[in-house]
C-alpha cells in the first residue's frame, strides 16, 4: 500500500514555471494513481489557492467529492492554550507571573496568538526562544519575552539577529535568495514560496541559506540526489521586516 502526501500544492498554480501542460500531466498522474485501490493520495493546499488549484486539476476535484475534502480550520482559543501549556508542563516548565499586572505569561501569549493569523509559526519561534532564555527556576519569563519583541516580533527579531550576524558579502546575497524563493502575484497581492535548487545559488547565497537552516528559518531537503532550500514557514516572508520591505 502507498500513501502519497503532496504538501504545499499551491506551488502548482502559484509557481509560474508550471504551465497548463504541466497541470494536465499532474492531473493525469494523480488519476492513474487513484485508480489503484492500494494507493491513497493526500493533497494539502492553502485555502486562498484552493479554487485556482481545483480549476487547474479538474480530475482531482472530481475524485475528492463526498468525504474526500477536509477543511483544516485555524485552531480555536482553547486549542491554542493547549499548544502553549501542555508541552511546557510536560517539560517541567512554569510561566512567570508579572509582579505588577499579576498576569501569567501563558495568558499573555494566548491573547497575543488569538489575534494573529500566523499564530502557530510565531508561537513555535517564541516558545523556543523563551525556552532558551528560561531562568534557573525553569520559568519562561517576561524579561525574555520583551527582549525578543513579544509574539509579533519574535520571528522577525530572530531572523534579523541571524542575518546581521553574517558577513557583508553574504548579506548581499539575500536579493538572490529571495528573488528565487518568493512568488508574487500582483493581481491579488498574494505571496507564496517555492523551493530553491542549491545548484542555482552561488557560494555566498548557499552560505546564507545554510545559516538560515541552522537557525530553523529555512529547511534543507534532498530529492533524487538534488538539494533544495525552502522557508520553514511562509510567515517568515510576512513577519520579517527586511523580507516585507524587499517584497
Amino acid at each position: 500500500h502507498l500513501l502519497l502526501v503532496i504538501d504545499h500544492a499551491e506551488s502548482i498554480v502559484a509557481d509560474p514555471s508550471f504551465g497548463s501542460d504541466d497541470h494536465a500531466e499532474i492531473d493525469r498522474f494523480l488519476h492513474h494513481l487513484c485508480e489503484s485501490r492500494h494507493v491513497c493520495v493526500i493533497v494539502i493546499v492553502r485555502g486562498d489557492f484552493y479554487l485556482a488549484l481545483a480549476e487547474a486539476l479538474p480530475g482531482m476535484t472530481e475524485r475528492k467529492s463526498g468525504d474526500g475534502h477536509v477543511d483544516v480550520l485555524a485552531p480555536r482559543t482553547g486549542e491554542i492554550g493547549d499548544i502553549i501549556r501542555i508541552p511546557a508542563a510536560s517539560a517541567g516548565l512554569e510561566f512567570e507571573q508579572h509582579p505588577e499586572s499579576k498576569d501569567y505569561l501563558d495568558d499573555v501569549l494566548l491573547r497575543a496568538a488569538v489575534a494573529q493569523p500566523d499564530a502557530l509559526p510565531l508561537l513555535q519561534h517564541t516558545l523556543q526562544m523563551l525556552y532558551e532564555r528560561r531562568n534557573d527556576r525553569n520559568q519562561l519569563c517576561f524579561d525574555a519575552y520583551h527582549e525578543i519583541g513579544g509574539l509579533e516580533g519574535a520571528l522577525s527579531h530572530h531572523a534579523e539577529h541571524v542575518f546581521t550576524g553574517l558577513p557583508d558579502e553574504i548579506q548581499a546575497s539575500l536579493d538572490q535568495v529571495l528573488s528565487r524563493m518568493v512568488v508574487m502575484q500582483p493581481e491579488n497581492d498574494r505571496i507564496s514560496a517555492r523551493r530553491i535548487p542549491r545548484g542555482v545559488l552561488d557560494a555566498q547565497a548557499i552560505a546564507l541559506a545554510e545559516t538560515f537552516v541552522q537557525a530553523r528559518l529555512f529547511v534543507a531537503e534532498h530529492e533524487s540526489g538534488d538539494a533544495h532550500y525552502r522557508v520553514a514557514h511562509e510567515a517568515l516572508l510576512r513577519q520579517w521586516s527586511r523580507a516585507v520591505d524587499w517584497i
